[in-house]
């Protein structure tokens, strides 16, 4: 009879698995609460371990990504505000004159 094992696999949201697994120490075929409880609490450990490092590694990319985000947001600003300046210029919202326009009138509730 092969080892009891306790298994865990966690799958990424990439499609990337990974597999733990723990040997349950007993000494006959049976196996008790607290050995089956203390190779879970190995299998959760590796777990938590596993899971820590890949929220890191997320997070750093998606800090590299926020900061390459915030170069080109500056520089989308800026855009933005010469933009603006232009229309104030024009005299409209976006130089088709919209800005001035009434909104229509509310229809009475019945």
């Amino acid at each position: 009879m092969a080892a009891p094992m306790v298994t865990s696999t966690v799958t990424l949201r990439s499609g990337e698995k990974q597999e733990f697994s723990h040997q349950i120490q007993s000494n006959s075929d049976a196996i008790t609460h607290d050995k089956l409880r203390e190779s879970i609490q190995v299998i959760q450990k590796e777990v938590n371990e596993y899971l820590t490092v890949q929220v890191d590694l997320e997070k750093g990319s998606k800090s590299n990504d926020l900061s390459n985000d915030d170069n080109a947001d500056e520089e989308g600003e800026e855009e933005e505000e010469n933009e603006d300046e232009d229309e104030e210029d024009e005299g409209g919202t976006n130089g088709e004159g919209q800005g001035d326009r009434e909104p229509p009138p509310k229809k009475p509730k019945k």
